[in-house]
């Protein structure tokens, strides 16, 4: 299997291409990138050294696999790297939300450095607090208006309780966080 890139934008001086991208371009209605690496491969040529039945994965200067397909001419490199791998080597669950990475051409699940899991819990705290938020809202205004069931009131008391302990949440011990569990 191989690993080809860094591809990066160029424009041919070569006639065919540009005849090539004109045709395309106006078939399609949609322009044409051209894309070569560092040892001037141009991805159109590269496309066609790959096996049929494997998987090409794109991935970025970290590694990490932003697209995947068994069809070559369905990715688009752009400053980034291609790999490829036989299908039986393709982990289930694999996706391209920066979980996986392309390590010595095998794929594997990503560990995160301790900046990007404060990162996500972050992330994740803010999430919990618009969740909150939003429940809160509605039994607050049944209150202030007197219009309020006793179970309504017991819930708020039970949201306004998990919004306290959430932002209490230290999102810098990131990932041994234990969150409060959401009220019913």
């Amino acid at each position: 299997m191989k690993t080809l890139g860094k591809f990066t934008r160029y424009t041919p001086t070569d006639k065919s291409r540009i005849s090539e991208a004109t045709f395309i371009s106006e078939l399609t209605g949609r322009g044409v990138i051209f894309l070569k690496d560092e040892k001037n491969v141009d991805w159109y040529d590269a496309q066609k050294t790959f096996t049929p039945d494997t998987m090409k994965v794109v991935f970025d200067d970290d590694n990490v696999i932003r697209f995947f397909s068994t069809d070559a001419s369905m990715l688009n490199p752009v400053d980034m790297f291609v790999g490829e791998l036989p299908l039986s080597d393709v982990p289930d669950g694999i996706n391209i939300y920066g979980e996986w990475i392309f390590d010595q051409g095998k794929v594997v699940r990503r560990k995160y450095s301790k900046d990007e899991l404060i990162n996500m819990a972050e992330g994740q705290k803010k999430s919990l607090l618009n969740v909150a938020k939003e429940a809160i809202a509605p039994l607050q205004d049944a209150v202030d208006m007197n219009v309020s069931t006793k179970e309504e009131e017991q819930l708020l008391v039970e949201w306004k309780k998990y919004r306290v302990l959430l932002n209490r949440v230290n999102t810098s011990i990131a990932p041994d966080i234990e969150w409060p569990t959401v009220p019913n």
